[in-house]
């Protein structure tokens, strides 16, 4: 997973099964930068950094690790999350594993305010999670798509389906383009092992590998691309949000041209 906001690009990778670091590289010459490096046993793979360019964040199972890019310093680690993000105001948006978001002063990694989101085995949060432009709204992966929420109430506003034949799939990736009037994810990965064995009856898994486009108003799916074989881990919005692009495991990164508004 990669991350870049206005200055480095930031790239983890395993260096020991017990510790992991994060890279930074110059976006333009690709040259390293420094390392920084964390105690925390499983820091996660969804990188964020600040509007500001200031602070790097790596969610995590056993704490939140936020550094400052500027000296490569931990600067704390807060909250368990599965998902984090920065608001366009600056705070640390994070989802704790399933069943609440919380807002966090970006500084001192203390929470602001939080509010319980879906426990639903089919809606809890897996991962991603991005802010609107405006700062109105988050959006947050689940095993069956994409959900809305408004940032000032904690209310569902909206539920961006995957279009799978019945079963559960993974959100991979999660952004909105920038008028916020759109969302586009990516899926893939979910397995009969995510499916936890106190269910009843086993859930049933979709295994499809896609790259969605949705109204972010309406929900209403604009676009759809199955070309991959593994897992899309990444997507985005680029060229003045007129094309998608997406990368896989496969080592692959592809490129559509969007339908117009």
């Amino acid at each position: 997973m990669v991350a870049a906001r206005r200055g480095p690009v930031a790239k983890p990778y395993d260096v020991m099964s017990a510790t992991r670091v994060v890279v930074l590289f110059d976006a333009e010459s690709g040259a390293q930068i420094r390392s920084l490096w964390t105690t925390e046993k499983e820091p996660g793979d969804y990188l964020t950094a600040s509007p500001d360019g200031r602070h790097l964040a790596a969610p995590g199972a056993f704490g939140t690790t936020v550094w400052d890019l500027a000296t490569g310093k931990r600067r704390y680690t807060t909250t368990p999350a599965a998902g984090a993000a920065f608001s366009p105001a600056g705070e640390l948006i994070l989802v704790q594993h399933g069943h609440t978001v919380s807002a966090h002063d970006p500084a001192t990694g203390n929470e602001t305010r939080s509010f319980a989101i879906s426990d639903d085995r089919q809606d809890r949060a897996v991962g991603p999670v991005a802010v609107s432009p405006d700062g109105s709204r988050i959006a947050y992966a689940t095993p069956r798509g994409v959900v809305l929420v408004d940032t000032r109430t904690g209310k569902d506003m909206r539920r961006l389906s995957l279009p799978t034949p019945g079963g559960l799939n993974r959100v991979n990736d999660v952004a909105f383009s920038a008028d916020g009037s759109r969302v586009i994810g990516c899926s893939g990965l979910y397995t009969q092992d995510d499916a936890k064995p106190d269910q009843a009856e086993p859930i049933p898994v979709d295994r499809s590998r896609t790259v969605c486009l949705w109204n972010a108003g309406s929900g209403q799916l604009l676009a759809k691309f199955d070309a991959y074989e593994k897992t899309v881990s990444a997507a985005a919005l680029i060229d003045n949000d007129q094309s998608a692009v997406a990368a896989s495991t496969d080592g692959t990164v592809r490129a559509w041209k969007l339908p117009a508004k």
